[in-house]
């Protein structure tokens, strides 16, 4: 059966001598990987063995197989701007890995799909004002949202100064004086930070870089409650996926 979905690709890997093993996260079908021909050679479809290249490609789908085929990719579009940018492009694929492992193959949500297109978008403008680290961290709130496990954070107003936890199983924010288990400590200047970003505000451009370490380290301490899998502060395939390009 083919199939055509609108797709961006997570992962991209050499597979045998001309060909890519590409992961897609699809608007219709989800997460789902294929083998796709034709690596190394130019024009034609060459950009799809690319990460983050978004397209409109044809899907040969055999229900007994995990590993399917790609029969064809159409109008494939390519993010010049971040592909020449080494810090967004390592939150980028940190995004794309954390899809990756949270994501079931064949568990399709649109929702998901369009949060990861406007995540690129914002990572490929050169205009941008805004760190590629705050990005990051707005979508894997949204992400949250989207799966289920979102933050029920509305204040900031109760760490004025003296920091607060946040309570990993439910979300929420706590005074550190009611100690609690299964909580993330937080400083004042960290739980701001946080709190303006999860209201869709974006924190100061000059918050320190142990503000943004905390934040990602308690989103890491979240994912892995409510996933079982672990954020990294960097891609931990970034370095082999690079040398596959």
């Amino acid at each position: 059966m083919l199939q055509k979905v609108s797709a961006i690709v997570i992962r991209s890997r050499k597979f045998r001598e001309s060909s890519s093993l590409l992961t897609f996260f699809s608007r219709e079908l989800g997460k789902v990987t294929v083998v796709a021909h034709g690596r190394g050679k130019k024009g034609g479809q060459s950009s799809i063995h690319q990460i983050f290249c978004k397209a409109e490609v044809v899907i040969s789908i055999k229900e007994s197989r995990d590993l399917q085929t790609l029969s064809r990719a159409e109008s494939t579009q390519l993010p010049r701007h971040l592909l020449n940018d080494f810090d967004a492009m390592q939150h980028g694929m940190a995004v794309c890995e954390t899809i990756d492992r949270v994501s079931e193959h064949g568990s399709p949500s649109a929702d998901v799909y369009d949060l990861l297109e406007a995540y690129v978008q914002a990572l490929d403008s050169p205009n941008s004002m805004v760190l590629p680290i705050w990005l990051r961290i707005r979508f894997l709130l949204k992400y949250a949202e989207l799966n289920g496990f979102g933050f029920q954070v509305a204040s900031s107003s109760v760490a004025e100064t003296t920091g607060c936890d946040i309570d990993l199983a439910s979300g929420t924010a706590a005074t550190q004086s009611t100690p609690r288990t299964n909580c993330f400590p937080m400083r004042p200047d960290s739980w701001h930070a946080f709190a303006a970003l999860n209201q869709g505000k974006i924190p100061d451009s000059q918050a320190a870089s142990t503000v943004q370490r905390d934040i990602l380290s308690m989103l890491n301490a979240y994912f892995e409650l409510h996933t079982g899998h672990i954020i990294s502060p960097r891609s931990q395939s970034f370095e082999a996926d690079l040398g596959n390009w």
